[in-house]
């Protein structure tokens, strides 16, 4: 199946996956045994905030865990 990519609003991330908390938390704030397909990094992009699958190290500002699951294979963001 080929990569999807799209780009949602807070509102649509937040109906589809329900962030476990409202305000991004630290990597040493994640649970030790955390599915990696529910966490998502926000990032600075080139000065524009970013919610993106995954867990990213650089430009990182702060990470979100999730209900439910990321699907390997979709290019997924959020507009911050």
């Amino acid at each position: 199946m080929p990569d999807r990519q799209r780009a949602m609003s807070w509102s649509t991330f937040e109906r589809i996956y329900k962030p476990l908390t409202d305000q991004p938390i630290e990597h040493v704030d994640i649970p030790k045994g955390t599915e990696v397909h529910t966490i998502w990094t926000l990032v600075d992009a080139e000065g524009q905030l970013q919610l993106v699958p995954g867990w990213h190290i650089v430009n990182r500002l702060g990470y979100y865990i999730t209900e439910k699951p990321w699907i390997e294979g979709d290019d997924l963001w959020v507009r911050w």
